[in-house]
């Protein structure tokens, strides 16, 4: 669990990068309109955690912030 916490809450600086992948596509810009819906599925999603942080819902909010970054990461390409 410590690990783990460790891992969110640490500063990206400390983190070691991702690898990068070699069968990774070109990044396909994102139209205003998918943007968003992207921004607002993104702003759902934190809420949703923030939610389940104050219910103690630990398993919930880790989906959620999964969910969160893989909708940032979209919106990113």
């Amino acid at each position: 669990l410590e690990k783990g916490l460790a891992r969110i809450f640490t500063p990206s600086s400390e983190q070691t990068p991702p690898e990068e992948s070699t069968t990774q596509t070109p990044a396909q810009p994102t139209t205003p309109s998918t943007q968003s819906d992207l921004l607002k599925q993104a702003n759902d999603a934190y809420n949703a955690a923030i939610n389940a942080q104050k219910e103690g819902d630990w398993s919930k909010y880790g989906a959620e912030i999964k969910k969160l970054g893989d909708i940032l990461n979209q919106i990113n390409q």
